[in-house]
C-alpha cells in the first residue's frame, strides 16, 4: 500500500517542564500504524553510554556497579556537543573519531550523599542520583564513551518515547521536556515514506 495517502492533521505540542506531549490525527489503518510504531521503536538512533572505563573508584560500590549505574544514564538530545554525532556505521573512520564519537571524563570527589548526573556532566539529564550513600571524600575517575546506535540492539539503549493512540488519534510522549518530539515524527515519517517506496 503507497504511504502518499496518509494524512497527518491537527497536530498538538505541549512542551514545558511538566509536560512533553505531542499528538495528531491521521487516516492511517492498523497496519501503518503498527509500521509507524515499529520504526519509532527500532529504526531511530538513540545516543547511550557505550562504553565505561574506570580510572580510580574509591566509593563503596563495586565497579560493576558503577559501570552500570552510569550505563544507564539518559544523555539530552539536543545538547550542543551531541547532537550532529552520527552512528558509527555511516562514519568514514576505521575506528572511530569525533564524528561518530563522544567522550566524557570525569573526576569527583565524593561527600557524604549523593552523586548526581548533572555533577557529572551537562550532556545528562540533572536531578538523576547515580551513586547513593557514598563514603564521604571517596574519589571517582571515570572516561565515558557515547555513541548513536539502534536502540534494539541492547536493552540500555532505548528511545525515552512513548507511543499510543487513540481512535485516529496517536500520541507521542516523553519524559523528558527538551526532547522534540516534532523532530522525532518528522524523522520517522521520513523513514516511514523510505520503507513504502
Amino acid at each position: 500500500m503507497k504511504s502518499s495517502s496518509i494524512i497527518i492533521e491537527n497536530i498538538q505540542y505541549v512542551r514545558d517542564n511538566d509536560k512533553n506531549e505531542l499528538s495528531f490525527e491521521t487516516n492511517m489503518t492498523p497496519f501503518e500504524r503498527n509500521k509507524f510504531r515499529k520504526i519509532l521503536l527500532s529504526d531511530l538512533s538513540v545516543l547511550a553510554v557505550d562504553t565505561v572505563c574506570i580510572l580510580n573508584n574509591e566509593t563503596i560500590f563495586t565497579n560493576e556497579q558503577v559501570v552500570q549505574r552510569l550505563s544507564l544514564l539518559p544523555i539530552k538530545s539536543i545538547h550542543s556537543s551531541n547532537k550532529d554525532i552520527i552512528r558509527k556505521e555511516k562514519c568514514d573512520c576505521e575506528k572511530s573519531c569525533e564524528k561518530c564519537v563522544l567522550y566524557i571524563s570525569f573526576n569527583i570527589t565524593t561527600y557524604a550523599g549523593f552523586v548526581y548526573s548533572h555533577d557529572i556532566s551537562p550532556l545528562f539529564y540533572p536531578n538523576i542520583i547515580v551513586l547513593p550513600s557514598i563514603k564521604n571524600k571517596a574519589n571517582l575517575s571515570v572516561i565515558m564513551k557515547i555513541t548513536k546506535k539502534d536502540p534494539k540492539k541492547h536493552y540500555k539503549w532505548s528511545i525515552p518515547v512513548v507511543f499510543c493512540f487513540e481512535g485516529n488519534k496517536i500520541i507521542l510522549k516523553s519524559d523528558f521536556s527538551d526532547y522534540d518530539l516534532l523532530k522525532v515524527l518528522l524523522d520517522v515519517l521520513e523513514k516511514f515514506y523510505e520503507k513504502s517506496d
